[in-house]
């Protein structure tokens, strides 16, 4: 199958992108989209996050706080273990909330 063309440009600034062929838009698309191990390892590890992150919203909705604060939360404190109440003045979050956030998302991601 020849690869497609280049995008043509209609006007300074704009490009015109070729569409593929409708009789083997198929074949086209499974020939060029063809993934190596490594695409597909980041597709994996950005798939786990994302279940991670959902895990976390639906658990802790009722809180108000949002799933990425927390993630960088408990990921900030696994990673230097510094003290709630520094991590508190930082994110501006309680230091009792820090504590009990920090263990139910450690609790959340076990499972």
């Amino acid at each position: 199958m020849a690869l497609p063309t280049p995008p043509l440009q209609d006007k300074p600034g704009h490009m015109v992108l070729p569409t593929p062929p409708q009789h083997d838009i198929d074949e086209y698309y499974t020939d060029e989209l063809e993934m190596n191990s490594l695409l597909i390892n980041n597709l994996k590890i950005q798939l786990y996050l994302t279940h991670l992150l959902n895990i976390d919203q639906q658990q802790y909705k009722k809180r108000g706080r949002k799933a990425r604060q927390r993630l960088a939360i408990t990921l900030r404190f696994m990673a230097t273990r510094e003290a709630y109440k520094r991590m508190a003045l930082n994110f501006r979050v309680g230091a009792n909330s820090i504590s009990k956030l920090v263990l139910d998302t450690c609790e959340a991601n076990k499972r």
